[in-house]
């Protein structure tokens, strides 16, 4: 099984709803939040989180995002544009006990490691 940490030295993990996003940014070996930060899902927001990625995961860094193919859609493709890694974290039901936040369950997960869009399992 290959680990994260063998191939990036940060996780970007973001829960996108229709409005908002929420990103954090943790180092791949320890599983530390580096930064953390929300911005609205528009042009202008995915384009400053970009940089804000850029000035705070310096290295390679993964996306481990939740709902790539609905509200995080346009998120997504302007990463692939910009040559970024990125994984789908499968989301949960909400209000469910077991649900987890996706930078939580990529951090933690060996299998969550791609190139540009792979799929972590449950």
């Amino acid at each position: 099984m290959v680990m994260l940490a063998e191939h990036y030295d940060f996780v970007i993990g973001g829960d996108p709803d229709r409005d908002t996003i929420d990103l954090a940014i943790l180092e791949a070996g320890t599983g530390r939040v580096r930064d953390q930060t929300v911005d609205r899902t528009d042009g202008p927001a995915y384009s400053r989180l970009l940089v804000w990625a850029r000035q705070h995961a310096p290295g390679r860094r993964v996306w481990a995002l939740e709902g790539t193919g609905s509200f995080a859609a346009g998120f997504v493709t302007m990463l692939a544009e910009a040559g970024e890694d990125i994984v789908e974290i499968p989301g949960q039901k909400r209000g469910s006990e077991s649900e987890e936040r996706p930078d939580r369950c990529c951090s933690s997960r060996p299998d969550c490691a791609g190139s540009n869009r792979a799929s972590c399992t449950a």
